[in-house]
């Protein structure tokens, strides 16, 4: 799930439904922290596979998709299909006809486990949107939540790294002499950490030393600095060409780029408070007995304590969210 929230939907005429679904469960979605993505299908899969299921995190399937207008019962076949393959993803099968999906429920072996049913069109949105909550709930407990940030931020900084090594590996010759002067500011202030942690080693008893056996030469913050300045160069690149530029759509495009990486270079500035540092309160959080119940307590940099609790969940999921677009626009603008 992570910060996508991915639906498949069959039905043989959606344009309406996807009119009436679309807008309000988006909305929902993000209001949590997720990005919506809803695969229609007019049909049953031809080639269906346990892959092509279990990538998602809802299914929801007209009970009839007959192309002749005949009743069918395609939906139920669907639903078979799916628990035949051992996926127990939360499915919901909808009708227009509630004297037919009365039919089809009665004609079921055995209780469905995680099936929701939905007699007409108009209730849908609320059906679906209360599916998602509940399976929100299920997946993104608290402890669940812990893992979930801290491989988001790890898969964060990767991206960040990689990025880095796109932009600084195309040595372009108007831009060369930037790109080099970037990386001799980092390769100084590695050398002074270097030396810095020598010290502090040669200081140590011999008991000590094997907690600096796992540091790693290029860290999270190096690839953050390394791309933060090649924010900041891209910006004033494209500002300069702008300067000189006569075509309206080129300067149209120029601007928008400047832009783009103005507001880039802004977000970037908190990614180190508000992607590392959560990932650093996380690895370290503590299970607390508050009012009753069991609740996660973490220490921020600054000494205050963190309750990670559901809202602080949804707004760290926004936080993702957020850089994670930045860093998909970086890729193309750098």
């Amino acid at each position: 799930m992570k910060y996508k929230y991915k639906i498949l939907w069959f039905e043989d005429y959606h344009e309406q439904l996807k009119e009436q679904c679309e807008p309000p469960l988006r909305i929902y979605l993000e209001s949590l922290g997720f990005d919506l993505t809803i695969q229609w299908e007019p049909a049953k899969l031809t080639a269906p596979s346990d892959r092509k299921y279990e990538k998602y995190d809802l299914i929801v399937t007209d009970l009839n998709l007959s192309e002749t207008g005949q009743e069918d019962t395609a939906g139920v076949e669907i639903l078979n299909q799916i628990r035949e393959y051992k996926i127990f993803t939360d499915v919901l099968i909808y009708s227009s006809s509630p004297d037919l999906l009365g039919k089809a429920k009665a004609g079921l072996k055995s209780p469905p486990e995680r099936v929701s049913f939905c007699a007409g069109h108009g209730d849908l949105p609320d059906k679906v949107q209360k599916l998602i909550e509940l399976g929100i709930r299920k997946v993104q407990n608290l402890e669940n939540i812990r893992g979930l940030v801290i491989t988001e931020a790890i898969d964060l900084e990767n991206q960040m790294g990689e990025i880095a090594h796109q932009y600084f590996s195309r040595l372009d010759r108007d831009r060369k002499r930037s790109k080099i002067s970037r990386t001799k500011g980092c390769k100084a202030d590695k050398i002074k950490f270097a030396q810095k942690k020598l010290k502090e080693i040669r200081a140590l008893k011999a008991s000590q030393l094997d907690r600096f056996c796992t540091e790693n030469c290029i860290t999270a913050h190096d690839r953050f600095r390394l791309l933060s300045g090649a924010v900041k160069d891209s910006r004033k690149y494209y500002a300069a060409k702008a300067a000189g530029e006569t075509d309206r759509e080129r300067l149209k495009t120029l601007n928008e780029q400047v832009a783009a990486l103005t507001k880039i270079a802004k977000d970037l500035g908190s990614f180190d408070s508000e992607v590392i540092a959560a990932r650093n309160t996380l690895a370290h959080v503590k299970e607390r007995a508050v009012g009753g119940t069991i609740a996660l307590k973490g220490q921020a940099s600054n000494g205050r304590e963190i309750t990670i609790n559901q809202a602080w969940c949804v707004e760290m999921r926004k936080v993702v969210r957020k850089h994670a677009k930045n860093l998909s626009m970086l890729s193309t603008l750098l």
